[in-house]
This record gives structure tokens, C-alpha cells and sequence, in this order.
């Protein structure tokens, strides 16, 4: 990730859980969609990866649903770890690592990696192909991905109406001058969502025996992949 977006990150972390709400549609939708996508019958024993946690809200869903289990929550930014572990100060199994995704190791070997509204920042296409091969690497055989994030309309006509769609949920807590001016120009200089097409080709690319797009609304979708068991 490059310095501007992890110092954007740093100065914004102490109002990303509102901001999150007011700028993504379905947010708490999408994280419940992410985490029910984790099919494992138990949590003892289980090894997770919560990459690009920000403030924890996807790291705490998915250690509700499996209080046995052992997550790293791994950010960029000191603001967003402290933020998460202020959140999580009831829970235990959670070791907090502060570190870029993108280019440090992941280590692992991981039972599940999960990502919510992180991997839209990476900007080269090639780059995050060469990364789902990393979270490949990282998984133990049948081992899964679970990524919560923005998309690109597959066509002109489906991203006019996705971003129709995003301005009428902006338009509960801005006004439409601040939408033009703010939020429209950030959108197209920090956020770089593919296709879904795109992002199943790579995963598959990278290995993955089973892809799938388990949840979607508009332009935000919940896709997993599988690594093929031994």
C-alpha cells in the first residue's frame, strides 16, 4: 500500500466505524455475509487470518462465531490495531499484527483468510493477482478465502446504476454538492474494484480449486474461494 493511504487510514481511524456506515451500503450485511461464509463445524484449533482488519469489526464477527479459535489481526496503520484492541479487550485468541498485506509476510500456515473492504486499495491488477497467490501459499489444503469488497460493473450500463445506487444511500448524511465534490472524486482516486469476472479469474488463477460469489448488492460482493483439500 503506498504512504498516503496508510497516513489517510491513520488520521481517519478514530471515525471509521461512523464513516463506514455512512459511505457503504449494507455494511453490517456485508460483514455478517463475510463471516457466515467461514463453514467450519467447530473453532478449536482453528488458525485465521482478518487481512487489512481496520478497527476489528470483521475480527470480532468472526470471533463470536468461533471463540475457540486463533486470529491475527493484521493492519497498516497503529491507530486502526489500537482502535481493534480496544474492541476486542473482552475477547481472548487474538494476536494483533501490525503490518502492510500487501508486501510483509503472511506467514500462517491459516485454516480461513478473510478480507472486508481492504483489497479495493490495491491498484495494479497483476499486484493482486500475485497476491491471492500469497493467500493461497498461506492456506492449509482446503483452506478458504473470504473476500468482502467492492466490484466494477462488468459493463458501462451496471457501473452507471451501481453508482446511482451508492449517491442514493450517500444522500442519507450528504448533500449533493458534497457528493459531486467529495466523495465522487475520492471514489475514482483511492478506490480500484475490478470486475467480478476479474477477481474470479485471478483467484482461480492462483490455484484455487472452488470460487464462488456467495452474497451481492450493487456494487459490493462477498466471493470465496476454496483451496483444494489433500
Amino acid at each position: 500500500m503506498t504512504d498516503s493511504l496508510k497516513d489517510h487510514w491513520q488520521e481517519q481511524a478514530h471515525a471509521y466505524d461512523v464513516f463506514s456506515r455512512r459511505v457503504i451500503p449494507y455494511y453490517d450485511e456485508l460483514q455478517s455475509a463475510a463471516a457466515a461464509q467461514l463453514c467450519f463445524s467447530a473453532g478449536n484449533g482453528l488458525s485465521i487470518l482478518d487481512a487489512g482488519c481496520g478497527t476489528g469489526t470483521t475480527t470480532r464477527t468472526v470471533k463470536l462465531r468461533f471463540p475457540s479459535a486463533r486470529i491475527t489481526a493484521m493492519d497498516l496503520t497503529e491507530k486502526m490495531l489500537a482502535l481493534a484492541r480496544q474492541r476486542m479487550e473482552d475477547l481472548n485468541g487474538i494476536e494483533y499484527v501490525l503490518a502492510d498485506f500487501t508486501q510483509d509476510p503472511l506467514n500462517g500456515p491459516f485454516d480461513a483468510v478473510i478480507s472486508a473492504m481492504a483489497l479495493h486499495h490495491i491498484a495494479d491488477g497483476k499486484a493482486k493477482d500475485a497476491f491471492y497467490g500469497r493467500i493461497f501459499d498461506a492456506l492449509k489444503a482446503g483452506g478458504m478465502f473470504v473476500n468482502a469488497d467492492m466490484i466494477l460493473g462488468e459493463d458501462a450500463a451496471q457501473q452507471n446504476f451501481n453508482m446511482a445506487r451508492w449517491k442514493e444511500h450517500l444522500r442519507r448524511s450528504y448533500t449533493d454538492e458534497e457528493i459531486e465534490k467529495e466523495w465522487v472524486p475520492r471514489y475514482y482516486a483511492t478506490d480500484h474494484p475490478r470486475r467480478l469476472s476479474e477477481e474470479t479469474a485471478g483467484l482461480r488463477a492462483a490455484g484455487f480449486a472452488k470460487v464462488d460469489v456467495a452474497w451481492r448488492r450493487d456494487h459490493l460482493a462477498v466471493i470465496v474461494a476454496q483451496k483444494a483439500p489433500v
